[in-house]
């Protein structure tokens, strides 16, 4: 599906993605074969760890060090380092997947990727941050791209420039 602005400015979308979401949790007690539980979705805890690992190697993969992460971000370096540590607990908000993903000018599979790991994949027809991080992973123009698309549709961001 091709995301265009005149898409982002005209849906009715459900969520804006800022709102803090609750999703319920699926009712994983009764008996299970090994094979069924094999195809259950892994805890949180599994899926935060995953989240983190995977953010990390994009690091490494794609740039020299945190400091050159952060400015392609727009991430404070030491917030990035402490999002991608392993013992953190601090949950990684939408937003801030959002500017990693865009500033590091991920594919859209490893994006819907690390969305997944974080609480569920981009839903660009029900939630409009979605949609947006989709029309940018689409023209290109990273963080900056991102910013201004988020202006132009509404969404109220906080742009920090300063602590990177």
């Amino acid at each position: 599906m091709q995301i265009t602005l005149e898409y982002l400015l005209t849906n009715k979308f459900n969520k804006t993605g800022l709102e803090v979401q609750e999703y319920k949790k699926e009712n994983k007690s009764g008996m299970f074969s090994v094979g069924e539980l094999d195809g259950l979705p892994a805890p949180d805890e599994e899926k935060r760890i995953q989240l983190r690992i995977k953010m990390s190697d994009l690091v490494a993969k794609r740039c020299k060090t945190f400091a050159e992460a952060s400015i392609q971000t727009q991430i404070n370096a030491e917030t990035l380092r402490k999002y991608v540590s392993y013992n953190q607990k601090r949950k990684i908000s939408r937003i801030m997947l959002a500017k990693f993903v865009l500033g590091l000018n991920l594919s859209q599979k490893d994006a819907d990727e690390l969305f997944r790991l974080q609480e569920h994949p981009l839903d660009p027809e029900n939630v409009l941050l979605d949609a947006v991080v989709i029309h940018c992973l689409e023209e290109g123009g990273g963080i900056d791209g991102f910013y201004e698309t988020c202006e132009q549709v509404g969404l109220e961001i906080d742009i920090n420039r300063e602590n990177v």
